[in-house]
């Protein structure tokens, strides 16, 4: 019997013990919680840090919608503690003893803190978006692990953080450890990674190396359903391209070079994102206009926006950047630029005289997929 109440006192000893670390990790992890989603921007910041979604916050029925898994793993929670049931459209969330379950289309949140399930009602229902995204207001999870929520309407920015604590709005232009440079330079710097494009269609547009092995980035419009694919270099070399990555949704595709002679191609080193992109930036478009290669405009970001699905072009809602930089059918594919000699986006349409280009923040997710 003593043996016994002794064993028993252990393991209560050691269940209070583990509770406790767990009790001090939790509040660990939480208290080190300071994050900012910006509206329309596809980078968002963890305790200063950029971190990239590719569902960026957006506003709806006048509430701000966040994706989930992003939401979750900018508070702390890993991947493994993100789960998602297709079946019934069921999203949980797990930290330590705190489980959150929400379906889409339902307003109900369940919340377990280890004493029961709780159920809540939502003014929302979680909504999916492009690519496959569940979104809805982040202060119901937020909440739902302890943590506050806050909006600032100048920036409309979603802040997170401790109750009473709650972050600032980094500035958003982030200030460039490159220098401001000339038209002269900009063009002597960007223009020998230019590239025109031909399908077996003709003409198809321009495109521009984003790495020294021969990677081409352009418009999935300018090469879809191509037969055959012929690059011409800034000098005049030819090169066959296959290619390797396509994504339709947001007019985007990679090319490598068939036969590249294990040649070192000049491409643009830097991009920046839309979070350092600002309405009135000076902008230059590269590319080839009705075939007239080694051609440049300039102009200045006029806009960033969302556009609906346009038929040929991009075949997904996109935030996109409009400038008034002079483009026209062969320009599709080539770089838009910044005065520092950074791209920021894809050209990729005219509508009515306006200027479009697909910013570099969906070239980051074309990239890394498989």
């Amino acid at each position: 019997m003593v043996r016994a109440r002794r064993v028993v006192t252990i393991l209560l000893g050691m269940a209070i013990l583990l509770w406790s670390m767990m009790a001090t990790a939790f509040a660990t992890r939480v208290a080190n919680v300071n994050v900012v989603f910006v509206v329309d921007c596809f980078t968002y910041v963890v305790n200063g840090v950029s971190q990239f979604t590719d569902a960026p916050p957006f506003i709806h029925e006048g509430r701000t919608f966040v994706p989930v898994r992003f939401l979750a793993n900018s508070i702390g929670i890993e991947d493994e503690g993100i789960i998602w049931d297709a079946t019934t459209r069921t999203v949980t969330l797990n930290m330590f003893w705190v489980s959150v379950t929400l379906q889409v289309g339902s307003p109900f949140i369940t919340i377990n803190a280890g004493d029961g399930d709780v159920r809540r009602e939502m003014d929302v229902t979680p909504l999916i978006v492009p690519p496959g995204r569940v979104v809805l207001p982040a202060r119901f999870v937020a909440e739902a692990f302890g943590l506050e929520v806050g909006w600032n309407p100048i920036y409309r920015a979603v802040l997170i953080g401790m109750p009473g604590q709650l972050p600032g709005v980094p500035t958003r232009v982030v200030a460039s450890d490159r220098l401001l440079l000339s038209t002269r330079e900009v063009i002597a710097l960007v223009q020998p990674a230019v590239v025109s494009l031909e399908t077996d269609r003709g003409p198809a547009g321009s495109g521009f190396f984003v790495s020294s092995d021969g990677w081409v980035l352009t418009n999935a419009h300018c090469v879809q359903d191509s037969q055959w694919i012929i690059v011409t270099t800034f000098d005049d070399q030819e090169f066959s391209a296959t290619i390797r990555k396509m994504d339709i949704g947001t007019d985007l595709a990679l090319l490598t070079l068939d036969n590249p002679l294990q040649l070192q191609f000049p491409f643009i080193h830097f991009h920046r994102y839309l979070q350092c992109v600002t309405i009135g930036d000076d902008v230059l478009a590269f590319g080839a206009p009705w075939g007239l290669d080694r051609t440049v405009t300039r102009g200045i970001v006029s806009a960033i926006r969302e556009m609906d699905p346009i038929p040929g072009i991009w075949q997904s809602r996109v935030t996109v950047i409009q400038h008034d930089a002079a483009i026209a059918p062969g320009s599709s594919g080539g770089p838009l630029v910044n005065m520092r000699g950074e791209w920021i986006g894809v050209n990729t349409a005219v509508l009515e005289d306006f200027s479009f280009a697909v910013p570099a923040d969906y070239y980051y997710w074309l990239q890394r997929t498989r």
